[in-house]
């Protein structure tokens, strides 16, 4: 499979494993076929490597014709991006790659990091759940965070200072803290 869809509520993440061979554009288009009358309006799509104007006018035009828009194309596959954004609000976040946040995450914000690492220079709060193994949060302080690693439960952690957590497997699967 070189096509992986996931989505919330009216928009989609589109993952596109094209470093050894073309775009599978048939492949596309019969996976958002059947999601044509689902109300989903914008497409974000993301690549492993650059695809040339051509490519992209194919891949643009191939989601219109499944009445959805193309809202971005990133190459982001391999952690090659950062997002940075300078504040995040109370509601609910995907993320695919790297996030850099400059200021507080808010008590009442869910977070879904599906890749990459988030790194926060602000207080953390609210629930995390992240889905890679390899992501870790960098953070300066925790505060009521609720925290999913992988296949770990939620778990709680009141406070906390100057901290990265990652998922590590030992025996006991388990959180582990480590100051800075």
């Amino acid at each position: 499979m070189y096509v992986e869809i996931r989505g919330r509520q009216d928009q989609l993440q589109v993952y596109i494993k094209n470093s050894n061979r073309s775009l599978p554009m048939e492949e596309l288009g019969q996976r958002l076929q059947p999601l044509q009358g689902l109300q989903v309006e914008m497409i974000h799509i993301f690549l492993e490597k650059m695809i040339d104007s051509h490519e992209v006018l194919s891949l643009i035009t191939l989601v219109n014709t499944c009445e959805m828009l193309v809202a971005s194309i990133s190459y982001t596959f391999q952690n090659a991006m950062i997002e940075t954004l300078d504040s995040i609000g109370i509601g609910h976040y995907d993320f695919y790659h790297d996030v850099l946040i400059l200021n507080d995450i808010p008590l009442h914000t869910s977070i879904t990091m599906y890749h990459g690492n988030m790194y926060v220079f602000g207080k953390v709060s609210g629930e995390i759940e992240f889905y890679s193994k390899k992501s870790k949060l960098y953070a300066l302080s925790i505060y009521k965070l609720r925290l999913k690693m992988n296949d770990m439960p939620m778990q709680y952690i009141q406070e906390y200072d100057k901290c990265v957590l990652q998922y590590q497997y030992r025996k006991e699967k388990g959180i582990w803290q480590d100051q800075l």
